[in-house]
C-alpha cells in the first residue's frame, strides 16, 4: 500500500486551517450561549465550552506557522490577525504573494 504525500504546511495553508478553527469555535461558543439565552437552563452553556480550545488552537496555529519564508518572524502586524495575508512582509520587505 503506497503511503500518501502529505502537503507542505506553507504560510497560505496555515491561514486557511487558522481561521476555521477560530471561526469554527466562535460558532460553537455562540450556539452554547444562544441555546442558554432560549431554552433557560444554563446546563447548556457546557455546548460552548469546546469552542474556547478551538479558537485558541486558531490562534496558535496563526502564531506558528504564519511566518515570512524570509526572515521567519510572524505576519501578523501590531498583533492583529487578519483572514487573509498581507501582500509582503511588514519586517523585511519580501513579496510572499508568488512563493
Amino acid at each position: 500500500m503506497k503511503k500518501r504525500e502529505k502537503l507542505p504546511m506553507d504560510c497560505f495553508r496555515a491561514v486557511w486551517y487558522a481561521n476555521w478553527l477560530a471561526v469554527g469555535g466562535v460558532l460553537v461558543a455562540m450556539l452554547g450561549v444562544f441555546l442558554v439565552s432560549q431554552l433557560g437552563s444554563w446546563w447548556w452553556l457546557i455546548v460552548s465550552l469546546p469552542g474556547v480550545p478551538l479558537i485558541a488552537a486558531g490562534y496558535r496555529l496563526y502564531e506558528r506557522r504564519v511566518r515570512c519564508p524570509g526572515c521567519g518572524r510572524v505576519l501578523a502586524t501590531l498583533g492583529r490577525y487578519s483572514m487573509e495575508l498581507p501582500g509582503f512582509c511588514p519586517y523585511c520587505g519580501k513579496d510572499i504573494r508568488f512563493l
